[in-house]
């Protein structure tokens, strides 16, 4: 089997091009020594501007279309479907949970629950992945990171029946398992093609990594006629990735701020000492050898007998038989 192509979105290369460090690496995915450091997805000039927005942004949707959401046990990205979608009935999610455990997760799940339902959108517990063409018929499935040790064979079965004309399933995963693919072939599903995740169109979107891709996967009479090759995606060519790789190559003031800069070590400053004076008595020292130790106990005894110290605070005094006694 080929491999497939990977895709991006047409704002995310034209974001790259301009040198934006984040877009920059979600094509490259890994850099070298000659690339500069990667940064938060937050540092893109598009994710502040799609904060500011009310509208999320999918590249690989449409608003009118009916979606079935598989495994949202959180019902994340459920939510974020209330401004995009025309309206919340085209909206079905599964859970494999049943209610009463759902709504003990957090404090407001049973509240949200509720709120989703009140809307409109069709929240189907314990749902069996094998069975979800009883749930109806859809033009996309998407299941967000999910596990490849966790996706049944009847999942793809049940999946592939449930799918309208031009459906779509659309699984996200950090690297696509080649026996995914295999797996979803056997009952008729092609492999389209994957495409890059871009936070910057739904930042309100958390999620667990930033370099995942959205694993495409299509009835094979649309294998040539899907959402990838639409006019908003671009195909990411090996001269798409040598080129970007170019403009992350480090600056010279760049390789300059990257480096550990050296601590100064300062010099000492050093005196010049008269011969007529003694080096002890130039710089206030005390001499030292046994005489110096002797003395110097005998100061300390001295003060812990009731003598006032610099913080002229006085100590106890030790009394024997009456008598103050000298020492400790």
């Amino acid at each position: 089997m080929p491999e497939a192509q990977v895709y991006t979105a047409r704002q995310t290369l034209e974001c790259a091009q301009k040198r934006c460090i984040p877009c920059g690496y979600k094509i490259i995915v890994t850099g070298d020594a000659d690339t500069v450091l990667n940064q938060r997805p937050e540092l893109c000039p598009r994710f502040k501007a799609a904060q500011e927005s009310v509208k999320p942004e999918f590249p690989l949707l449409d608003p009118a279309l009916k979606i079935l959401v598989v495994q949202d046990d959180s019902f994340g990205l459920t939510s974020i479907f209330k401004g995009y979608l025309k309206d919340m009935h085209q909206l079905a999610v599964t859970t494999a949970e049943p209610r009463v455990l759902v709504a003990k997760k957090t404090g407001d799940m049973a509240k949200r629950i509720k709120k989703l339902e009140a809307q409109g959108v069709k929240i189907h517990f314990e749902a069996d992945l094998g069975a979800l063409d009883t749930l109806g018929a859809f033009d996309r499935v998407l299941w967000d990171f999910f596990s490849a040790d966790k996706v049944p064979d009847a999942f793809f079965e049940s999946a592939a029946r449930c799918l309208r004309p031009h459906g779509e399933i659309h699984l996200m995963s950090k690297v696509p398992p080649a026996a995914l693919v295999e797996a979803a072939a056997q009952h008729e599903l092609a492999h389209a093609g994957s495409f890059i995740f871009d936070r910057s169109f739904c930042p309100s979107y958390k999620v667990p990594y930033s370099d995942c891709n959205t694993v495409v996967l299509v009835r094979e009479t649309d294998a040539a006629n899907n959402s990838l090759t639409s006019d908003d995606t671009m195909v990411v060519s090996e001269a798409v990735v040598d080129e970007i790789k170019a403009l992350l190559v480090k600056r010279d003031d760049e390789e300059v701020s990257t480096k550990k800069k050296k601590k100064e070590v300062k010099e000492k400053p050093t005196v010049d000492v008269p011969y007529e004076k003694e080096y002890f008595d130039l710089m206030n020292l005390k001499p030292k050898g046994k005489k110096h130790v002797l003395k110097r106990k005998m100061e300390y005894e001295a003060r812990q007998e009731g003598k006032e110290r610099p913080s002229k605070r006085v100590l106890p005094v030790r009394m024997e038989k009456g008598k103050p006694k000298k020492g400790w």
